[in-house]
């Protein structure tokens, strides 16, 4: 009996060290083989039965919270006893067994929720590519899909360098952090040109603001609108009313030139960008 005893508890050592071996971002550690745990006879490795992941943890504190003996693990409720006398004594040396049980099924929930949240927040960022790609291939067409994603890429480069990526980049719920909401809608504007000396002289002026505008809001140049163009006398006599009640001196001719507006649509949406206050911890 005590033969078949040992030959389980080396199997339930063995367990976990060849599962955590696996684990690509800590393959080099063998669960409860510190120095500490090693001393204190924590051999058995609770996070097998947990089933959580244990990343970004530090060594020491995994030990502590995860390593526990064969005993303890019994009195647990995770390792099963060899006979009912094991079990009471089991019991007897851990009193607050229940009790602890019940943290660890607590920090398993709390680390499952914040995992479904982390997916979340992924797969909505990966929506949020895959939409913005989109659109961009129906703008360009769809032979372009290619060079739509470069654009993308690089409209999020230049706005990370402005201060910070647009969509949530980092998972959600971490304590301390603040939370970037981005919307895109149609840019509009009606800009006019300066008064030129022929009306070609000003559509053109117009196309270049108009062109530098939507360059500068979306990170896209092209646009539509109607142009309408006015002509004025723009003579000192036309452009003083009271010089108007008299005669046109001989020296200032009529001189007439031309500006040019349109409310103008950008081809590409406008991002705005806001950030919503303070993620809350999620208690882990």
């Amino acid at each position: 009996m005590k033969m078949a005893g040992a030959l389980l508890a080396l199997a339930l050592l063995l367990g976990p060290c060849l599962a955590y071996a696996q684990d690509s971002q800590v393959r080099i550690y063998l669960p409860c083989r510190g120095a500490k745990a090693s001393s204190e006879g924590r051999k058995i490795y609770l996070v097998q039965y947990l089933n959580i992941d244990t990343y970004g943890m530090p060594i020491d504190d995994l030990e502590d919270r995860y390593c526990v003996t064969w005993d303890k693990c019994i009195a647990l409720g995770y390792c099963k006893a060899m006979s009912p006398k094991e079990q009471a004594d089991a019991d007897r040396l851990n009193p607050g067994a229940a009790a602890e049980r019940a943290r660890l099924e607590r920090e398993r929930q709390q680390r499952e929720a914040q995992a479904e949240r982390n997916r979340q927040a992924a797969e909505a960022e990966r929506n949020r590519k895959a939409a913005a790609v989109a659109r961009e291939t129906q703008r360009l067409g769809s032979h372009r899909e290619a060079e739509a994603r470069r654009l993308l890429e690089l409209r999020e480069a230049a706005a990370n360098a402005r201060g910070g990526p647009a969509a949530p980049a980092r998972p959600s719920g971490s304590a301390g952090e603040s939370e970037k909401v981005c919307t895109t809608a149609p840019f509009r504007i009606t800009p006019t040109s300066m008064f030129k000396p022929s009306e070609a002289e000003a559509r053109a002026a117009l196309a270049r603001d108009a062109a530098n505008l939507c360059r500068n809001n979306t990170g896209n140049a092209a646009y539509t609108g109607a142009v309408s163009c006015v002509r004025e006398d723009r003579s000192v006599w036309a452009q003083m009313p009271v010089a108007r009640l008299g005669k046109r001196p001989a020296d200032d001719p009529p001189r007439f030139e031309f500006k040019c507006s349109a409310p103008i649509v950008c081809a590409a949406p406008k991002e705005t960008c806001r950030t919503v206050g303070t993620v809350r911890s999620s208690g882990q």
